[in-house]
């Protein structure tokens, strides 16, 4: 087992099969395209974040 630490939202999905989103506490655990979707995104980075929905489609295989 590998645990790393990546902030680059778009390119997660390029390097690893799982992710856990962690900020603060954990919001979502498993397979990328499972776990990265736009609600999970807001709830672990408080909706801040303008491309939320696009990082989510990118990871996901979603069309734009």
């Amino acid at each position: 087992t590998v645990v790393a630490v990546h902030h680059d939202l778009q390119t997660v999905a390029d390097y690893f099969d799982d992710v856990a989103l962690v900020n603060l506490r954990v919001f979502g655990v498993g397979p990328v395209a499972e776990t990265m979707t736009p609600e999970r995104l807001r709830q672990t980075y408080g909706g801040r974040l303008g491309a939320l929905e696009t990082i989510a489609k990118s990871a996901t295989g979603a069309a734009s």
